[in-house]
């Protein structure tokens, strides 16, 4: 489809990529666009560019609308609106200070509410609420 839209120039497949690798692409990139059909339940490349201080222009379906509203790291776009999708785009390209600043927004906020620790502590809080304590 790419080479008949004669666009197979912009565009680069990097076949699987080790961690290294990732983050130098993450580096590369002012921001990531994901404009996913299927509700995405986890958006794992989402959490991995906000991780790197990448902001993110993502439709507003799946856990994408709880995961900026939780980070403030980018835009959302009404899903299927190609322009609403185009017009988010644009405001973050055309403005990379704005842009920049989400990116960090999305890191801190990541890091404020999503690390390995916050995933422990909510887990004791769900299991000591669910199991019987016990009694000396």
């Amino acid at each position: 489809r790419l080479r008949a839209a004669g666009l197979e120039d912009r565009f680069r497949y990097l076949g699987v990529i080790d961690r290294l690798q990732k983050l130098d692409f993450f580096r590369s990139i002012s921001l990531l666009s994901v404009p996913a059909v299927q509700a995405e339940p986890k958006g794992l490349f989402a959490l991995e560019a906000l991780a790197a201080g990448v902001p993110v222009v993502l439709p507003a379906h799946g856990a994408f609308p709880e995961l900026l509203a939780a980070t403030g790291g980018g835009q959302l776009f009404q899903h299927g609106d190609t322009t609403d999708y185009m017009s988010s785009l644009a405001t973050l390209l055309r403005d990379p200070e704005a842009a920049r600043h989400l990116g960090q927004q999305g890191r801190a906020g990541l890091l404020a509410t999503r690390t390995a620790h916050h995933a422990a502590a909510e887990l004791d809080r769900v299991l000591t609420a669910f199991l019987p304590s016990k009694k000396p």
